[in-house]
């Protein structure tokens, strides 16, 4: 019953507040904008893709695993609690931070600052206290994916239904699969050796996110260039030539 009257009540939140959803600006100011955006929606729907499915099956396999360690069930919902605590105001905080522009400077620090805390709960999980280690691994974790939508927001490639179907719907639909793929796997060699290597794909998010970072770096060094010629070599001494 909750689930159903839940997303009547959010509509009728929305509609008092008179909040207006995003949608996609065909003026031509914002065709030229798009086109001349730094990274098309498949680069950052690759960046989010290795987070995303580490992050699913964490949340996944993490109650299974504190309860073969002795926990009661309750314990592993309390844990994946404190992740969403954690995703709450990392989220928040982060988006604040970012909100000059600098999303992308933004995943990678998360990603990054992610693997320790998690590393560390790793080798103290078996410590009940280990479970504040979860709230700055969510706080971070899941900060990358409102960061990551606003990147796709101003994509190039499809339009704008399409990229925030695939940032959001298409992550975790593509996480799932992925889980359902480890269950032999966590079957044979155990729930903790899965647990044990899902820091690797904060780490290639955070490796294309550079690689993307550096990208835009070029493009803007690219467009400074192209607007102002006293920064091209000779161009005053050209210009003049050709004037003259």
């Amino acid at each position: 019953l909750a689930l159903i009257l839940f997303p009547i009540l959010l509509w009728l939140i929305f509609k008092r507040l008179k909040t207006q959803l995003a949608v996609e600006d065909n003026s031509s100011t914002t065709t030229v904008q798009e086109k001349s955006s730094k990274h098309s929606i498949w680069s950052i729907y690759a960046m989010l893709l290795p987070a995303g499915i580490a992050s699913a099956v964490m949340m996944s396999l993490l109650p299974s695993r504190l309860h073969e360690l002795g926990y009661v069930l309750t314990y592993g919902g309390l844990a994946n609690m404190m992740i969403g605590i954690g995703a709450v105001a990392g989220s928040l905080i982060l988006s604040y931070l970012a909100s000059n522009g600098r999303e992308l400077f933004y995943v990678i620090i998360a990603a990054l600052i992610t693997i320790p805390f998690f590393l560390l709960y790793l080798f103290w999980m078996e410590q009940a206290a280990a479970i504040c280690l979860l709230l700055p691994y969510g706080f971070f974790a899941m900060a990358l994916f409102p960061l990551i939508v606003s990147l796709a927001r101003h994509a190039r490639g499809v339009n704008l239904g399409f990229r925030m179907g695939l940032i959001c719907g298409g992550t975790w639909g593509a996480a799932h699969i992925v889980l359902m793929g480890l269950s032999p796997i966590a079957e044979k060699f155990g729930i903790q050796t899965i647990l044990n290597f899902i820091w690797i794909g904060y780490l290639i998010s955070a490796l294309i996110g550079i690689m993307l970072y550096r990208k835009s770096l070029r493009f803007s060094i690219m467009a400074d260039e192209d607007e102002i010629p006293s920064t091209r070599p000779n161009a005053c001494f050209t210009d003049t030539m050709i004037a003259e």
